[in-house]
């Protein structure tokens, strides 16, 4: 399971935490940011690539404080949130922000994340949107 990250003592509070930073590869192609722990296992059991998830869409003023590093360690950073509407405004943000582009991944509804299209659909379905969804990128 993931660990979290606490820069600063004044950076860890409740609910304010970053999965996956202690799992990261110190230089890597690609890091997705995701917007929770359970996506972001999803999305790495599929692909194998390395994730981060900070606690749900409105994890932007987290990531912000750590993107320099993430910048210098990764070659490419995505975004993979939520198609609800706070996942379509914070994948906004980070575009226009901090100009860091989402996957273009193509749901079957808003309702639905990766992880609940994963439980519906199959783990070998989803690594196939995925990677497709790379390839369009």
């Amino acid at each position: 399971i993931p660990k979290t990250y606490a820069q600063k003592k004044d950076f860890w509070r409740k609910g304010n935490f970053i999965y996956g930073w202690d799992q990261l590869p110190y230089v890597m192609d690609d890091l997705v940011i995701v917007s929770g722990m359970k996506d972001g296992l999803v999305f790495w059991e599929a692909t194998g690539l390395p994730f981060i998830a900070g606690s749900g869409e409105g994890c932007f003023k987290q990531i912000q404080k750590i993107l320099p590093t993430l910048r210098r360690r990764a070659k490419r950073v995505w975004t993979l949130m939520d198609p609800d509407g706070p996942g379509v405004m914070a994948t906004r943000v980070f575009q226009k922000e901090v100009n860091i582009p989402p996957l273009s991944f193509k749901f079957l509804d808003d309702r639905r994340d990766i992880s609940d299209l994963s439980k519906c659909m199959g783990l070998k379905w989803m690594e196939r949107k995925l990677h497709e969804a790379f390839n369009r990128t």
